[in-house]
C-alpha cells in the first residue's frame, strides 16, 4: 500500500520551535550563497551583503534563544526555591487550655520547620501589647510553649488577642520576614475563653509587634 509522505511532515519538524528551524536553517542558506558567490565573482559585492544580513540574523535569534533560556531558568530556580521554603516552614498555632475556667494557652508548631525568635504576646481590643513571653525556637512536634497570664477584668466583655511572632529559618527574600498567627479570643460569664478564627501574617520587620523596646527599630515602642 502507498502512502503519502508528501502530506504529513517529519515529526522531528514539528517538534523544533521556529528559533531553532531558523537557527538551522540560515546558515545552510548563508553556505549555499557563500558557493554560489565563489563561482560567480561579479556578484561578491551581493553576496556580501547577504552574508551580512545572514549572520546578523543568527546572531539576533541566537541572543534571542539565550536571553529566554536564562529567564526560564531563573523562573525555575525560583519556583524550586519557593517550594523549599514552603515545605520547611514553620506554623505555629495557639489554643486555650480550659477545665473549669481558663488556665492557660499552649502553642505548638504544626508545620514542618523550626521556628525561632517565637514571642507569645497577649494583646488588648486595642491590640496594646500587655504581657509577652519569648523563647528561642519551637520545633516541628516539640511539647507546645504553655502560656501563663492574667486576663485583666478590663477585656472581659470584649475580644482580646494572643500572637504568636516568629521567624522560619528559611525567608522569600534577603529582607527579614516575620510570621504573626494572630488568635482572637473573648472571655465568657463562666471564666473559660472562647477561642476565635486564627488569623495568618506575614509582616516585614518594621510591622511587627515584638515585646522588647530593644527590638523596634527607630525607637518604635509597643502600642
Amino acid at each position: 500500500m502507498r502512502r503519502d509522505y508528501a502530506k504529513k511532515p517529519c515529526r522531528w519538524v514539528k517538534a523544533l520551535p521556529k528559533e531553532k528551524i531558523l537557527a538551522i536553517t540560515v546558515p545552510i542558506m548563508i553556505v549555499a550563497v557563500a558557493v554560489i558567490g565563489a563561482l560567480n565573482i561579479h556578484l561578491i559585492p551581493a553576496f556580501n551583503l547577504v552574508l551580512l544580513a545572514g549572520l546578523i540574523a543568527v546572531t539576533t535569534i541566537y541572543a534571542s534563544s539565550t536571553i529566554q533560556i536564562a529567564r526560564d531558568t531563573k523562573r525555575q530556580a525560583d519556583e524550586i526555591r519557593e517550594q523549599r521554603i514552603m515545605t520547611s516552614r514553620p506554623l505555629l498555632i495557639q489554643k486555650s487550655v480550659n477545665d473549669d475556667q481558663f488556665s492557660h494557652f499552649e502553642i505548638y508548631n504544626a508545620g514542618n520547620g523550626t521556628a525561632i525568635e517565637v514571642q507569645v504576646i497577649l494583646l488588648d481590643q486595642w491590640e496594646k501589647t500587655l504581657d509577652g513571653k519569648r523563647e528561642g525556637f519551637l520545633r516541628s512536634g516539640d511539647t507546645p510553649i504553655n502560656f501563663y497570664t492574667n486576663i485583666p477584668p478590663a477585656v472581659g466583655d470584649s475580644t482580646f488577642y494572643i500572637v504568636s511572632e516568629y521567624q522560619g529559618i528559611l525567608t522569600h527574600s534577603s529582607k527579614p520576614t516575620w510570621y504573626q498567627t494572630k488568635l482572637p479570643c473573648k472571655l465568657s460569664v463562666s471564666g473559660k475563653v472562647i477561642d476565635g478564627k486564627l488569623q495568618f501574617l506575614e509582616v516585614p520587620q518594621e510591622k511587627r509587634i515584638g515585646i522588647f523596646s530593644s527590638e523596634f527599630n527607630n525607637q518604635r515602642k509597643p502600642k
